[in-house]
């Protein structure tokens, strides 16, 4: 999940970046195509932020609990649906808060 969650920061800053590259303005003349591609870089990199820090939050609840027991780690898919699925709910409450506040 760190891998993924490093590959959306990458692709984020390619895509936060792309306005800044030559031949842009040929490909979106106006400006509100730029507004939305640095809204869509923005919004990937606030969600791969979120994945890695939900990630290694549970990471390290993990790492407490397996020093407790005996039994030997295991790594399950259900454990990386549960880091994907409580990241989307963390960015969602987020959009869902600051769509709220006043301007």
């Amino acid at each position: 999940m760190n891998y993924f969650g490093l590959f959306l920061l990458f692709s984020s800053s390619s895509i936060i970046f792309t306005p800044l590259l030559e031949n842009f303005p040929s490909i979106a003349p106006n400006g509100w195509e730029i507004l939305i591609w640095l809204a869509l870089g923005y919004a990937i990199f606030v969600y791969s932020i979120i994945l890695l820090i939900v990630n290694n939050v549970f990471r390290f609840l993990e790492n407490q609990r397996v020093n407790r027991s005996t039994s030997p780690p295991n790594q399950n898919w259900l454990k990386n649906l549960k880091t994907l699925g409580v990241s989307l709910l963390l960015w969602f409450a987020l959009i869902i808060i600051l769509w709220n506040i006043p301007v």
